[in-house]
């Protein structure tokens, strides 16, 4: 959840059925700070016109370790010819430079906050590149194109093999260590400089999921950085990645390692009732996983395969297509088997019921809402019939303390509003969460009272005899 101010928050919640915000554009190394209101502040330059501001979409593919960030296009109006005046000055000593490419490549911030609200207190929404500058509006105007840092991870990684000379065959390079840490030096390898990277999210997976488990590669020609983050890391740890507001890349794990806690609670006071939510059943519908691991360098051969059939939704809704997860690193030597299961079980627990899905359009607060938050719905017009009674509100419509998970947002500047696309998670609510046993639990007989399965025998008995306890 992106971090606001209690002043933020209570100018959000005041204003969230129609007061518009103010939408600020900086971009490094340029001193005008282009603004869709005059909030009378130096610098700071109402150019950017009424329904000229854009708009920002994200989602992700979870099950294929990915996602998506749309450009974000506003239009500036060329007042007195300023702009224009700016980019000739920047430009007139570079030659073969145009004068609309002298910002190209340089950060911008986007920025919401209030009429006077202190810079200080605005938020920050969303962190992207100057992509290309282009005339319009028959000259009067300049429209700025942004975008993600994805194209630095389409650069190689691991292009030095063992003995220092280039990756090959001959040459593999060897990789070996915590997922997270692999991922980090994937992203690092290709460009990605290290503030884009989210060193916080790292270290909380490699604590709290990934823990003891490690992978191992043997790369024989360089990969393109995305493609093996989401393929051979991400994917098969059941986990994704996505670019957070500060525009680091945040890897997330969709295992729930401890107890959902909601970063936002939707309702009447930001949710547009104008519009009722549709609740659909999620097209992922999966039964079947098949699991492969312990792979050659080639990613040909898999030496371990499990396959997994979740009977429950095999009786429901018959048997689905089969989803395969392979990866090359994941070593069944190197707690790789437990990964995989609880991959697949992940997996069974998130789309092998046909869970809902849902569309929301909210006001300015759900604008702090990023991508794998968990939030509660409460809503009068849904349908009851379809939730557990704990759900329900009273009569046949309404739901009351649904946990969903943010899996889009489309964030509209122009108005301040913010469509979220919702899956629904509630039985995270009713599973134990997965969750590492910390340092010093000790063994089963002295310490049986905590909730912590622990290693049995192949009878799955403890050595008292009691039986053994499921993992997750």
């Amino acid at each position: 959840m992106i971090p606001a101010s209690a002043i933020w928050n209570a100018r959000a919640r005041a204003g969230a059925g129609g007061s518009t915000p103010v939408v600020l554009f900086t971009i490094a190394g340029y001193p005008r700070i282009f603004s869709t209101v005059d909030i009378n502040q130096p610098n700071v330059y109402k150019w950017i016109s009424g329904g000229n501001a854009g708009t920002l979409t994200m989602s992700v593919s979870d099950l294929d370790g990915s996602s998506n960030t749309s450009d974000v296009s506003f239009t500036v109006l060329d007042v007195n010819h300023l702009l224009t005046k700016d980019f000739q000055a920047m430009t007139d000593t570079i030659v073969g430079v145009a004068p609309t490419q002298a910002l190209e490549g340089n950060v911008c911030t986007i920025q919401v906050g209030f009429l006077g609200m202190p810079l200080s207190e605005y938020i920050t929404l969303m962190t992207l590149v100057v992509d290309h500058i282009d005339l319009a509006n028959q000259n009067t105007s300049y429209k700025f194109t942004l975008r993600d840092n994805s194209l630095l991870l389409q650069q190689f990684a691991f292009e030095t093999g063992d003995d220092g000379n280039a990756t090959s065959n001959a040459n593999p390079a060897t990789v070996i260590g915590s997922p997270m840490d692999i991922l980090q030096e994937a992203a690092t390898q290709s460009g990605l400089p290290t503030a884009n990277i989210n060193a916080d999210a790292i270290a909380n997976l490699n604590t709290n999921v990934y823990f003891g488990l490690n992978q191992r590669f043997s790369v024989t020609y360089p990969p393109r950085a995305k493609d093996f983050i989401e393929n051979e890391i991400l994917k098969p740890l059941g986990a994704y990645w996505y670019w957070d507001h500060l525009g680091r890349m945040t890897p997330y794990s969709m295992l729930p390692y401890a107890l959902p806690v909601p970063a936002l609670t939707l309702d009447g006071t930001n949710i547009d009732m104008q519009t009722p939510p549709v609740p659909m059943r999620s097209q992922d519908y999966t039964s079947v996983v098949i699991y492969k691991m312990d792979g050659d360098s080639n990613g040909q051969n898999f030496q371990t395969d499990i396959v997994s059939e979740y009977a429950p939704a095999v009786n429901l809704y018959g048997i689905s297509q089969s989803r395969i997860i392979q990866s090359r690193g994941v070593r069944s030597s190197l707690g790789g088997t437990r990964i995989a299961h609880l991959t697949i079980q992940n997996i069974f627990r998130r789309y092998g019921l046909k869970p809902f899905t849902m569309k929301l359009r909210c006001f300015l607060p759900a604008m702090l809402a990023e991508l794998g938050d968990k939030v509660t719905v409460n809503h009068p017009l849904v349908p009851n019939g379809l939730w557990p009674a704990v759900f329900r509100m009273p009569g046949p419509m309404g739901i009351t303390g649904t946990l969903w998970e943010v899996k889009g947002r489309a964030i509209d500047f122009n108005d301040g509003t913010t469509e979220l696309d919702l899956l629904d998670c509630s039985w995270q609510v009713q599973f134990p969460a997965y969750e590492i046993a910390p340092d010093g639990t000790g063994t089963y007989p002295s310490n049986k009272a905590s909730d912590y399965m622990f290693v049995s025998n192949p009878n799955s008995m403890y050595s008292n005899g009691d039986s053994g306890r499921l993992l997750y």
